[in-house]
């Protein structure tokens, strides 16, 4: 995610020279895919990182190739160039294993014409011995060159400490990244992810295409809406499991859906056009176990023309998604800017429920009507009993129930408590889980 507030350094290069790998070197964790073929990081993708006493904004981009005008090459060379636009510092890396290239020549002609500091460092250099191939590169008329190896992070740190060496001390603190609403945009292929993201920041910050696959890394983007901010986290497209290919996509799918991990809510895209399909309804399933959800029904501009279309939609939510009860969906078009407004109240209000914290007076006087005209079946000829309810934990809100008998409080019967909580709660959007235990703390083997 991108702090306004911190200093914003983008590391720029042609394709396939290890920005990525240097970008995670110094996150620390493998944040970016990195892949040995060119062309696998196509959008800006920020992270926040800290070295000694300082923290700083990185972007990673993609492959800088300054021929053509038309195609992914194009837009990924406007996301470098937007990079370098806002950023206050820009690192340049160079292969040192290929040597001095004409695309090198070109991209520093025009970092010649750039008024901010910029720092050039040639990768590939794994240690002492290897730092005569840095020579060459002396040759394009740039001073000092630092040698530096993004796998074994040799060299890193000299060139680190020189990029931070004019930046002040953080005064930022985890505290406001914490209390984001974190939304995650999930859905199959080329359904408007990127589109939707772009639309509601205002610029061009993910590559959308018509070619399905475009999205590889999950890209952390904070929209500010009516003065509140919210993170958003946009995801490569989760094909059906046979069709995955090998290689990035595979990973980038398995990054998609463990973006879910540190999501609040996903929005679970769905084309219009298409119609909803059976990978829908596993991906909605998936995320409702643990997470709040929302249905957009993307596209909805390009159906307008059927008067009844809306009805048949609506209709088809139900027959397809009947373990969606309390889900919220919304028809939208993020190309045409259609009802876009909507999803952020959709947003606050799945969040109600999702961190609900709810106080135990008002669970067990809820449990008390409940059971005063629906008490728990009778287990093996012995009455169950339920006698005391209390919240354990949110997001999602999950509550323990102690009774005699745990073990004869079926699934169904769970299910009903679950629904009558969310019922008296008015939780929308939201799992909602009920746990059963016995006074010797026995759990129930069904829950």
């Amino acid at each position: 995610m991108k702090d306004m507030k911190l200093p914003l350094i983008a590391i720029i290069g042609r394709p396939n020279v290890g920005k990525s790998t240097f970008f995670n070197k110094l996150l620390g964790k493998r944040l970016a895919i990195v892949e040995d073929q060119p062309g696998v990081t196509r959008d800006r993708n920020y992270a926040r990182c800290s070295y000694t006493d300082k923290e700083i904004n990185l972007v990673d981009t993609g492959g800088l190739i300054m021929e053509g005008d038309e195609g992914i090459t194009a837009k990924v060379r406007r996301q470098t160039e937007e990079a370098m636009a806002e950023a206050d510092q820009i690192i340049f890396l160079l292969d040192g294993k290929e040597g001095v290239t004409e695309g090198d020549k070109e991209i520093v002609e025009i970092l010649r014409k750039v008024k901010k500091p910029i720092y050039y460092a040639v990768n590939k250099i794994d240690g002492p011995k290897a730092r005569d191939k840095v020579y060459e590169f002396y040759q394009l008329g740039i001073d000092p060159i630092y040698p530096v190896s993004a796998e074994h992070g040799y060299g890193i740190d000299d060139l680190m400490e020189e990029v931070c060496s004019l930046l002040p001390r953080s005064v930022y603190t985890e505290e406001a990244e914490e209390k984001l609403p974190k939304i995650t945009v999930i859905g199959r292929p080329n359904v408007g992810k990127s589109t939707l993201i772009n639309t509601l920041l205002g610029e061009e910050r993910m590559v959308t295409s018509e070619v399905p696959g475009t999205t590889t890394d999950p890209i952390d983007t904070t929209v500010v809406h009516s003065g509140k901010n919210y993170l958003f986290i946009d995801t490569a497209g989760i094909r059906r499991r046979g069709k995955i290919e090998r290689g990035a996509e595979r990973f980038s799918v398995s990054r998609a859906t463990r973006t879910l991990t540190r999501a609040d809510i996903a929005l679970l895209l769905i084309d219009a056009v298409e119609g909803i399909v059976e990978q829908d309804t596993k991906i909605a399933g998936m995320v409702l176990k643990e997470r709040g959800l929302i249905l957009l029904i993307n596209k909805w501009d390009m159906v307008l023309s059927d008067p009844l279309a809306k009805k048949k939609f609506e209709s088809e939510i139900s027959r397809r998604f009947p373990f969606l009860s309390n889900t919220p969906h919304l028809f939208i078009s993020a190309k045409k800017h259609k009802d876009l407004e909507k999803i952020f109240p959709l947003i606050d209000q799945v969040m109600e429920g999702f961190t609900l914290k709810a106080s135990t007076s008002s669970l067990n006087k809820m449990l008390e009507e409940i059971l005063s005209t629906k008490p728990p079946p009778s287990y093996k000829g012995m009455r169950v009993r339920v006698k005391y309810i209390t919240q354990i934990g949110s997001s999602p809100p999950t509550f323990l129930i102690f009774s005699n008998r745990p073990e004869g409080i079926k699934t169904g019967y769970i299910r009903f408590l679950e629904n009558k909580i969310i019922d008296r709660f008015q939780i929308v959007g939201s799992p909602v889980k009920v746990k059963m235990r016995g006074k010797d703390g026995n759990a129930n083997p069904y829950k």
